[in-house]
């Protein structure tokens, strides 16, 4: 099993190896060309980062990141492990949907990636809502939920269960996890054409909330796997202090 890990406070993503005999872990992108591991931004190899908190994978190997200070989606391709920026300004706060380098986030937290869509699914924290960027459409980021979403933490890649296309996301301040549905009113290529609705509230059962597809971690398997685990990451209030915790308790709002 091959993981991609957000080492946060060493801002740069690692990339861990877990074999029955031994485990190795080495730096897939970030934490820049000196000695030390320090904040940062550079495209590139090994390229920097800014307390990355979210990875998502696609099936091809391509990971994705949530470089949270630098206010930026990255992108670290297969094979070469080049670092890219795919879609905000380095350090440019706001709200923004648009293409790429138009797009603005304030403390993007958690990705998932759907690759059924090719969209990736962002937690933008103190925006209080939920982003959906499109790899194919030149990063193109449009908001899908800014109602009933303040202080996201989480989101999860949405999964299919009776019959319906749902995702999850953590809401830290109501400490709850809501359940949310997905409708496809047109094609999946631009993230502007997905909606997104609040199912009835209730108690999510163990079972569900562990959903193969439902994972929200600061880790991912290279390629996806559907034996990932749910985790969740403890985002930081302001300051740096990034960790993962075993165990997610999901309640109704």
């Amino acid at each position: 099993l091959i993981l991609a890990v957000a080492d946060s406070q060493n801002h740069c993503v690692r990339r861990v190896v877990l074999g029955a005999a031994s485990s190795s872990v080495s730096t897939l992108a970030g934490g820049g060309t000196g000695s030390g591991h320090d904040a940062g931004f550079a495209d590139g190899i090994p390229g920097e980062m800014n307390l990355p908190l979210g990875v998502a994978a696609a099936a091809d190997g391509t990971v994705f990141v949530a470089d949270t200070l630098n206010r930026l989606i990255r992108k670290i391709a297969p094979v070469s492990h080049v670092l890219s920026t795919l879609a905000g300004q380095r350090e440019a706060v706001g709200n923004v949907d648009g293409p790429g380098v138009d797009a603005r986030f304030n403390w993007a937290t958690s990705i998932s990636y759907d690759e059924s869509r090719a969209m990736i699914f962002i937690a933008d924290w103190k925006n209080d809502n939920v982003r959906v960027v499109s790899p194919e459409a030149g990063g193109y980021a449009t908001t899908l939920i800014s109602k009933g979403v303040a202080s996201v933490r989480g989101v999860t890649t949405p999964f299919r269960r009776a019959g319906a296309l749902s995702f999850f996301v953590v809401l830290s301040e109501q400490n709850c996890v809501d359940k949310f549905e997905l409708k496809d009113t047109a094609t999946a290529t631009l993230s502007r054409s997905l909606t997104a609705s609040r199912s009835p509230a209730r108690t999510v059962s163990p079972s569900e909330a562990a959903a193969p597809s439902a994972s929200l971690s600061a880790s991912v398997a290279l390629p996806p796997s559907a034996s990932q685990s749910a985790t969740l990451t403890n985002v930081p209030t302001e300051t740096p202090n990034a960790t993962a915790t075993p165990d997610a308790t999901a309640t109704s709002s």
